[in-house]
């Protein structure tokens, strides 16, 4: 809702500011845990923060295409 309320008033295209919408609500990808890995960070913590972003996202996104785009 954040990147909504910020770009509405600069992009004219409700296309271009849909996708940039729904894109920020994407979960985190998976690469932060091959990341701590590869550099010695905390993996585990990396895996539930993915986790919990991704099972959040099955209800924030669909949650907020209705919300702003109906």
């Amino acid at each position: 809702v954040l990147v909504w309320l910020i770009l509405r008033p600069f992009v004219t295209s409700e296309l271009t500011l849909g996708v940039t919408v729904v894109i920020a609500a994407m979960p985190c990808a998976t690469n932060c845990t091959l990341f701590c890995n590869e550099y010695g960070g905390d993996a585990e913590l990396a895996s539930i923060g993915v986790f919990l972003s991704t099972l959040a996202s099955v209800v924030t996104i669909p949650l907020l295409m209705f919300c702003l785009f109906a």
